[in-house]
């Protein structure tokens, strides 16, 4: 004789939460289709501002900041409605509600930049084509001269406090001029931002360079210096000391950077450059009380950047304070909670002395911008 079984409260929820799962997902992939679906129309929708995008590069020589740039050269006031432009010197974005977004990156492969949508905060891939027009054939000294008034019109522009301001256009538009020699340009502009009253620390930086570059180092140098003794500070005399390396005065150099440990700091900023210059140049000592120094402003100002930690161990060995140095370099593991420089580690384990970090050209960092 058969048994009836009988229902129970747990089979019938057991059954009742399959059914809610199948429902779940069935409506979630469907969303999720809908969503895709209306990303890709959006994003065939946005091509020709991309493609515009890139036409503008190649006939400027710098891509827009803001999408109002393209109009009507580029594109229709109409085309550009509901599309904002996010952008950075080394990347940019477009992008329409719901977020859907092209970019583009100097870090990447052309074939890298592509569409994509956000979907339950993940960035999925679109496979939308997206046409990147071919180089045109333009002089590169015409192409050089369309730089040089994209990036004057955006430093006339520029806010001094909004971003981009007029310091990220400035910035690569020394960049630029520095590394195309052209260091009367570097001169024009400087003495114009002079009289703008702004961006003192970095116009006199790149006015005495290119001075220096034109002939006129002793020139460049007395100017330098009067402008560093106005409220000396740590930073005006690291960058001095940038000054005189750049032009391969070496012992000046060290002077300058020895001075500057007597003087205010203001900010973590170059702090990782003159510790490393110090440590180059066999300085051990200096480079430790650099170190020392950033250590003081970080638990002053209960900052989080403990890169000096790296620099300090190495100079720690190579004067043969083998303790000090792994002490150092276990900190790093504790506070950073990651692993340790290992070939650091390894050197300091070995008591190697002629351990080296590797080279950094400090003096020329701040001003080879990437800036697109």
């Amino acid at each position: 004789m058969l048994t009836k079984i009988k229902k129970t409260p747990i089979r019938s929820g057991c059954l009742f939460f399959l059914i809610a799962i199948v429902i779940f997902l069935y409506v979630g992939d469907k969303e999720y289709s809908d969503r895709k679906e209306r990303a890709r129309a959006i994003a065939q929708s946005g091509v020709p501002i991309v493609e515009a995008i890139y036409r503008y590069q190649l006939t400027k020589g710098l891509f827009p900041y803001q999408l109002k740039d393209l109009v009507p050269e580029y594109l229709s006031k109409n085309e550009i409605v509901d599309w904002e432009i996010g952008w950075m010197p080394h990347v940019w974005y477009i992008e329409r509600w719901p977020v859907t977004a092209y970019v583009w990156s100097s870090f990447h492969k052309e074939s890298e930049n592509h569409w994509f949508f956000i979907y339950m905060r993940t960035s999925i891939k679109l496979d939308v084509k997206q046409t990147i027009p071919k180089e045109l054939d333009i002089n590169m000294e015409q192409l050089k001269k369309n730089i040089i008034m994209e990036f004057k019109k955006r430093i006339q522009k520029a806010p001094d406090n909004k971003y981009p301001s007029v310091l990220v256009h400035f910035e690569g538009y020394i960049s630029f001029l520095m590394k195309n020699e052209l260091y009367k340009e570097v001169i024009e502009i400087c003495l114009e931002m002079r009289a703008r009253k702004s961006l003192s620390w970095l116009l006199e930086r790149a006015l005495a360079r290119a001075r220096g570059k034109l002939g006129k180092f002793r020139e460049a140098e007395k100017e330098f210096l009067d402008w560093v003794s106005v409220e000396p500070t740590f930073h005006k005399y690291y960058f001095i000391a940038q000054f005189y390396e750049y032009f391969g005065k070496k012992d000046e150099s060290i002077k300058m950077l020895k001075k500057a440990t007597h003087y205010k700091l203001k900010s973590r900023d170059y702090l990782m450059n003159a510790a490393l210059h110090a440590y180059e140049k066999n300085e051990y000592d200096l480079a430790i009380e650099i170190c020392d120094i950033w250590e003081e402003y970080k638990n002053r100002k209960d900052d989080w950047v403990q890169d000096y930690l790296i620099v300090r161990a190495a100079s720690m060995l190579a004067l043969g304070k083998h303790k000090a140095a792994l002490q150092d370099v276990q900190q790093i593991k504790k506070e950073h909670r990651q692993s340790q420089p290992i070939k650091l580690l390894r050197a300091i384990d070995k008591k190697n002395t002629t351990f080296r970090l590797s080279s950094f050209k400090w003096f020329e960092e701040d001003f080879i911008v990437n800036y697109n």
